[in-house]
């Protein structure tokens, strides 16, 4: 796991507000955890403003106890030289809808990575939305998702670079694993360029966790529940390396 010693450990709380500013000014490492529905506002905007030549590790966690439609437009403001790895988490909910929009300025260092669970009657849609606004940056945007039982996820994700933002390199990767014939899941990655000197690419991959897994794990008297429970859980378990909480980490799991 990842730690930074010298970094502020912040702890976000939730806020009732229909709206809110995060502003991070110096080099932190911040847990974000959302459990009771009670604790939100039904629609929220949030927008978070990193200072410039600030090193921020970022945690979202909103967590399975969430029995709420979770509704977020989020807005994250990056300027010069800024170094964000990001790790947002999402299992809880019913009909959740998130709209995340990075506004990245020049030399900034971007690591994203988006994990959720739905299941049962669960939905998801994700409208990420990544702009580049000047030089020098690079952005790296991973999404996985894991579908079982009813559940339904749309997964919309765009680099955005503007006329002014030569010499970046950005990827997004989308990958959704599917437990049971009556998932849904659509993917549409996008490149919005408008720059020539620009490294930019997408990947979208749809893989079915293995059948044939889950009945050797049977024969071997595993059940049927657990062997599911225990190939979800490897999933997270490689979302969960880089984390620098063990207490976040033990919770992110089926």
């Amino acid at each position: 796991m990842h730690r930074d010693t010298k970094a502020k450990k912040i702890t976000i709380q939730p806020s009732n507000n229909k709206s809110r500013t995060i502003n991070i000014k110096k080099n932190a490492q911040i847990v974000e955890w959302i459990t009771n529905k009670n604790q939100l506002n039904k629609k929220i905007i949030t927008k978070i403003k990193i200072a410039a030549n600030t090193k921020v590790d970022y945690i979202f966690l909103l967590d399975k106890k969430f029995n709420s439609d979770f509704i977020e437009n989020r807005i994250i403001e990056v300027e010069d030289n800024v170094k964000i790895n990001s790790w947002y988490c999402y299992l809880g909910g019913e009909k959740n809808q998130i709209n995340l929009n990075y506004k990245i300025k020049s030399n900034a260092k971007i690591k994203h990575k988006t994990i959720f669970l739905a299941k049962g009657n669960q939905e998801f849609v994700f409208n990420d939305n990544y702009e580049f606004l000047s030089p020098n940056s690079t952005g790296k945007f991973n999404i996985y998702g894991i579908l079982k039982n009813n559940a339904k996820s749309n997964n919309l994700a765009n680099i955005i670079v503007n006329e002014k933002a030569n010499k970046i390199k950005s990827r997004i990767n989308i990958k959704l694993h599917l437990l049971g014939n009556k998932t849904q899941g659509l993917m549409l990655p996008r490149l919005d360029i408008n720059n020539d000197d620009v490294q930019a690419g997408h990947s979208a991959s749809l893989a079915n966790i293995s059948q044939d897994e889950l009945f050797y794990m049977q024969t071997r008297g595993i059940s049927k529940t657990m062997a599911e429970k225990l190939m979800i859980d490897e999933i997270f378990s490689n979302f969960n390396k880089e984390l620098f909480s063990e207490k976040i980490a033990k919770h992110i799991k089926l």
